[in-house]
């Protein structure tokens, strides 16, 4: 088990804990964190919660690929985010799927 680093176990502890509904901050104070880099950069989001956002997107993207006029698939790429925006309360710079 080499790839089993220290680096792995710090993000497989930050993220087990998350799943299992352990308060944030006291997961950052066990890593030795601030609550933001225990959150940004050790807690991996499960591939079960990315997968209906990456569905969505790529049907949604589907529809805008049939147009081949670039300001159209830019005006069709906003109308998405400003959608996903409502959808989720997530603004569309911050929307990330994560690592």
């Amino acid at each position: 088990m080499d790839w089993a680093n220290f680096l792995v176990m710090r993000r497989t502890h930050a993220t087990l804990m998350s799943e299992f509904g352990v308060n944030g901050k006291l997961v950052a104070d066990e890593l030795g964190h601030s609550l933001d880099v225990s959150q940004n950069v050790y807690t991996q989001s499960p591939v079960e919660n990315r997968l209906p956002a990456v569905s969505q997107l790529e049907k949604r993207l589907l529809v805008c690929n049939r147009s081949t006029y670039r300001a159209q698939i830019e005006a069709c790429i906003y109308k998405l985010l400003i959608s996903l925006e409502r959808e989720t309360g997530i603004e569309p710079a911050t929307f990330s799927l994560g690592s």
